[in-house]
């Protein structure tokens, strides 16, 4: 076979593979697409390999060859289609009524994340190029996000910033500054930020908000979920509230938050005392 038309082909193939990803990516296949489409690459791949291997040796394909190639054909294929299943994933890990407000908890990708006008993302006070939830999240919005937080540049601590949401479900996206750059995240900080930056959505006009968060330097799973969780607490403003846990981390933190849900499990501040600043101080009844 023609060199010239052998490599048009594999480069056929790396194409096909690139749009398939970016099709996941942007959400456009659903499960069963996901694996419909991803197994008939994967054989299309195997069926080729095959021909090409035979055509350029000009002899059969000793069995042995064929079942290496094929079984390492497989693998691949494999593991594309349970990378696309797992970004595609949607767990819901709790929800509940307070108050007439659908709470819901749930584990995804951002790109993934549905049914919220309104994100509320922990940040460092660079923005631009963020590690974690907040550089995932803005990644997955797009270059109208990114262009937006490049011009506002670098922003003091607990600093509110909103952004368009771009190719995300939602309308804005409001990330709030609460550790600098390569330093751990403070507890209280992370808190005081998160709750004004809720706040400050509902009088932008946010009806159905959500907190996005990964794991963040210095701070476990498990006082992350008891940090976040008592935002429950301003559930009343909104027409629904969610937490949505872009990490494995996370995820496993707020699934044992929530186990058993009940003032114990899930965390409501007490008090709320508002500075001149306009920043809340949560009290958290276990807190000392």
């Amino acid at each position: 076979m023609n060199p010239i038309l052998l490599g048009g082909f594999a480069l056929g193939l790396t194409a096909l593979f690139t749009a398939y990803g970016a099709a996941v990516r942007a959400n456009r296949l659903e499960t069963r697409g996901i694996v419909g489409f991803g197994t008939a690459i994967g054989l299309l791949a195997t069926v080729a390999s095959y021909y090409i291997m035979s055509r350029a040796s000009g002899k059969p394909v000793p069995p042995s060859s064929l079942l290496v190639n094929s079984l390492m054909m497989s693998l691949c294929t494999g593991f594309v289609i349970a990378q696309a299943l797992r970004r595609h994933k949607i767990e819901t890990i709790d929800e509940w009524d307070l108050g007439g407000v659908p709470i819901v908890v749930r584990h995804c990708a951002p790109g993934r994340i549905q049914g919220f006008d309104t994100l509320i993302v922990p940040a460092s006070t660079r923005l631009a190029g963020d590690p974690g939830a907040a550089g995932a999240v803005v990644a997955s919005a797009g270059r109208v996000s990114e262009t937006a937080i490049r011009k506002v540049g670098v922003v003091p601590l607990e600093r509110v910033v909103e952004v368009p949401a771009g190719a995300l479900s939602a309308e804005r996206i409001v990330l709030v500054a609460v550790h600098e750059p390569m330093k751990s995240v403070d507890a209280g900080r992370l808190r005081r930020a998160v709750d004004n930056a809720v706040v400050q959505a509902r009088k932008s006009g946010a009806r159905k908000v959500a907190v996005v968060a990964g794991s963040m330097r210095g701070i476990a799973g498990p006082e992350m979920a008891t940090v976040l969780l008592p935002v429950v607490r301003h559930a009343a403003r909104f027409e629904g509230l969610g937490f949505v846990a872009v990490d494995p981390q996370l995820a496993a933190a707020f699934r044992a938050a929530c186990a058993g849900r009940g003032e114990a499990q899930v965390p409501v501040a007490a008090t709320v005392k508002t500075g001149t600043d306009g920043a809340t101080d949560l009290h958290d009844p276990k807190s000392p």
